[in-house]
């Protein structure tokens, strides 16, 4: 009973201070941000993390985790070309 405690808890907190890193508008997954084994590198000299793009709503994966879409220089070509998928 103790351990579900701790786990409701804990999933508690991931949770909201998820929704804090959201309305700052930061682009950190959710996956990143409450991963224990690649925890997330804060940016050097206490600066802020960059935000989610503009005309997006969730944060995209950042440098070090891939979803299998498109890369930077495949995205580049597609905004160039037209009627490039």
């Amino acid at each position: 009973m103790l351990f579900l405690g701790m786990g409701i808890s804990w999933a508690g907190y991931a949770v909201m201070s998820y929704g804090f890193v959201l309305i700052k508008g930061w682009n950190i997954t959710f996956r990143e941000w409450v991963s224990p084994i690649n925890t997330y590198q804060w940016p050097p000299s206490g600066a802020n993390p960059p935000t989610i793009p503009q005309g997006r709503v969730w944060p995209k994966p950042g440098p070090n985790q891939s979803q299998g879409g498109p890369t930077r220089d495949q995205q580049l070509q597609n905004d160039v070309t037209p009627g490039a998928a």
